[in-house]
């Protein structure tokens, strides 16, 4: 049993669409976290958003996020008549502008819209690369992911070895995520053998091209990239990797 004082935050960054169990984020935690950062799926450049069904806690962030301020300048006018405000708590400079935020309106209304289409092309992704070296993850059946992105791990320490291979067919296949010991601040000459997992899949996967409007002629060259280069950096006698996602 978890204690009361203790809060459950989740971070639903990518996750602005999806559900486990018809639960949307925050409907189990105490709050959920969502990013507006240009990458994201819902985006406005910069920023973030925070729900939460605790009048208090949400209370506690509109402050921390105006300086610690107990009301914003136009909140103080509230009633047609000043009131002064107050610091009772540490804060930051970190409000969404309003000019970031009503970008946002219209991309939410299609949200169901836009997921269909990356499901798409995701399904068409695993349907052509079937039978290839490549893993990718799966999704749970009681659950409906944001298809924020369609990461591929890549066998046999080829993976740079491909992205190479994309890039010089005019790809832009990236790394989102890298493996956290293997970046310079962190490592260590003990950091493959200490956390292999990590390593294992940090080092060998890359994400594709997947958007609303990528177009399935294009898609079709990313697979087809991506065949070429089975042959091309030795992995056509590749065994997928062990280790499941």
């Amino acid at each position: 049993m978890i204690p009361e004082s203790v809060k459950i935050i989740e971070d639903a960054a990518h996750c602005f669409e999806g559900t486990r169990d018809g639960r949307r984020p925050g409907q189990l935690g105490d709050a959920a976290i969502f990013s507006f950062y240009a990458t994201k799926n819902v985006t406005c450049g910069e920023g973030g958003a925070v729900v939460t069904n605790d009048l208090a806690l949400a209370d506690a962030l509109a402050q921390t996020v105006q300086h610690g301020m107990s009301a914003s300048a136009a909140r103080r006018f509230e009633g047609h008549t000043y009131r002064h405000w107050d610091i009772a708590r540490l804060g930051t400079k970190a409000n969404l502008p309003d000019l970031l935020a009503v970008l946002l309106e219209p991309q939410i209304a299609e949200i169901d819209l836009q997921l269909q289409i990356r499901e798409r092309l995701c399904r068409r992704y695993e349907a052509a690369l079937a039978g290839t070296p490549f893993k990718w993850p799966t999704i749970d059946a009681d659950a409906v992911s944001a298809r924020h992105l369609f990461p591929i791990h890549v066998p046999g320490g080829a993976r740079d070895a491909v992205l190479n291979a994309l890039g010089e067919a005019g790809i832009g296949a990236t790394v989102n995520y890298r493996c956290v010991p293997a970046l310079s601040l962190y490592r260590t000459a003990q950091a493959q053998l200490r956390f292999p997992i990590s390593w294992h899949w940090g080092e060998g996967t890359l994400s594709l091209p997947l958007y609303p409007s990528l177009r399935e002629d294009e898609q079709d060259e990313v697979i087809a990239a991506l065949r070429r280069s089975i042959a091309t950096t030795g992995l056509s006698g590749a065994e997928p990797a062990p280790i499941a996602f």
